[in-house]
Order: structure tokens, then sequence, then C-alpha cells
């Protein structure tokens, strides 16, 4: 993962209120950023209803990923976004999805 990206966007998620605190790893790992990004999916989904999912194209090898949003005043509804971008691992298309579900957040 690409140092500069990952840290916009812990400052991005810090501007939305997220807060990660209480951690023993070291920032600069691989597992810090991955352990962040799982959290900060899951924050997403439970605070603003906003689902994403990362999926693998086994006939092409890449991944993709799509985002649900469950608005709160409509809560049976949902409007997807899908990326058709490619990326080449898990980390980078969930990456790009968290980026902009927080953009999403007003």
């Amino acid at each position: 993962m690409v140092g500069g990206e990952f840290m916009s966007l812990q400052e991005l998620a810090d501007e939305k209120g997220f807060f990660v605190f209480g951690w023993d790893l070291p920032k600069d790992t691989k597992e810090y950023d991955y352990l962040y990004m799982c959290l900060l999916q899951k924050w997403l989904r439970d605070e603003h209803g906003i689902h994403i999912s990362v999926d693998f194209d086994s006939n092409a090898h890449t991944f993709r990923f799509f985002l649900y949003y469950q608005r709160k005043q409509h809560p049976s509804y949902f409007v997807t976004y899908r990326d058709f971008e490619i990326f080449a691992n898990y980390q980078e298309a969930l990456q790009k999805a968290l980026t902009l579900a927080l953009n999403e957040i007003e």
C-alpha cells in the first residue's frame, strides 16, 4: 500500500469522526494498515449504513468493489455504486472504496 495514500485515508477518516486508539501495533506495517481499514469498514457500515463489498474476479484474477448505501430514513432501500476500475489486490480495492465512502459522509 502506498504510504501517502493511506495517510490521506486516515486524515479523511479523522475529519469524518473515525478514531482508533489503544493499539499495540507499530503504525508503519501492513498489519496496522489492514486492521485500520477493516475497523473503518465496520464503522462505515454500523454508523453510516454504507456497506462495502470487495469481490475477486476469478476469470481476470483481479479485484473490484461495490458500495451499498442504506439510508436511515429508508432502511429497506439501497443505492448501489459499482466501480469498474480493476485492482491488483484486495487492499487497494478496499482503500479506494473506503475513500469514496468517506467522501459521501457530510
